[in-house]
């Protein structure tokens, strides 16, 4: 989340600096959608909050897909030469 947060930023002064109007636009649609990558990650986070303050000892439990059977599904699904392995390398980055 934050590096997303910190791609707003960047992505509008990169524009800036570009020079020329179009440049700037491209690079604007581009922070644009990095805000709306932040914005779904806190509705996330805020959901997730919501039920804990509902269910405090929920946090406690296991999350969903959590679970011993869910991890190991997504490490057999991260083996190298799946095609999967590229959406495993980006969830360890988030």
């Amino acid at each position: 989340m934050e590096r997303a947060a910190l791609s707003v930023s960047n992505n509008i002064a990169e524009g800036f600096e570009r020079g020329t109007t179009n440049e700037m636009l491209a690079f604007i649609y581009i922070a644009r959608g990095s805000a709306g990558e932040v914005r779904s990650m806190l509705r996330l986070l805020q959901r997730r909050l919501d039920r804990l303050q509902a269910n405090p000892g929920a946090a406690e439990q296991a999350a969903p897909g959590q679970d011993g059977a869910g991890r190991g599904s997504w490490h057999r699904a991260c083996r190298p030469g799946k095609q999967a392995a590229r959406i495993c390398n980006l969830q360890s980055q988030i």
